[in-house]
């Protein structure tokens, strides 16, 4: 099973939907994202490209595309998104799995670099994207973060993204749209509940006596 990330950006797609005698094409990338986004596409059909032996399913071809366009649809930059995921997928450790990821909103400024949040199983990503598309961050292991919570300080459609550490740091993303941070506070708070959980229900060490 393979990534977007992992073909070149020329690549080029053909699709064949199940049921019709047709198919379409040839689409790039972002489009079949968007086909997806628009559920013109869904996960049983078909895709074919150079290289590949056979027409087969989309799930059974790509293993993100599901990701792409759940996170598109909460008002990601498509370019940004796919060097993000690129990035991170490059960085990230054995077994790793990233479940959301929040970008800044550009500033009239024209700021040379976009802060960049990537929410996974080992904890959250945290850096920023250059104009040459390279992902400079670091990890936030679990343990080191006590709390991640959403300010709303001036427009309800931006707000900032909190990290209060355990060494009693705070680390803020200001400039994420609301839909994102939202999505990235739930997701968050669920997790951390579901480690707590898993924490204390784990089994206590036997003790044998003596006789």
């Amino acid at each position: 099973m393979r990534s977007f990330f992992e073909l070149p950006e020329y690549q080029v797609f053909h699709v064949f939907r199940d049921g019709e005698a047709e198919p379409w094409g040839p689409y790039s990338q972002d489009q079949i994202v968007h086909l997806l986004n628009e559920n013109s596409l869904c996960r049983t059909d078909f895709v074919f490209y150079p290289g590949l032996p056979e027409w087969r399913r989309l799930h059974e071809v790509f293993d993100f595309h599901e990701h792409i366009a759940n996170f598109e649809s909460e008002g990601h930059d498509p370019g940004m998104l796919n060097q993000a995921f690129e990035q991170l997928s490059q960085l990230a450790g054995e077994n790793e799995e990233f479940y959301d990821i929040v970008i800044q909103e550009k500033s009239l400024l024209g700021n040379l670099r976009t802060d960049v949040v990537a929410l996974s199983n080992r904890g959250a990503w945290i850096g920023s994207l250059g104009r040459r598309g390279v992902y400079r961050g670091s990890r936030l292991e679990w343990d080191e973060v006590r709390q991640a919570s959403a300010r709303y300080p001036s427009r309800w459609d931006l707000g900032t993204l909190r990290f209060d550490l355990a060494c009693g740091g705070l680390l803020e993303v200001k400039r994420v749209p609301r839909r994102q941070l939202r999505r990235f506070v739930a997701l968050w708070r669920q997790l951390a509940a579901e480690r707590w959980q898993q924490r204390w229900r784990r089994p206590l060490p036997v003790m044998l006596s003596g006789t």
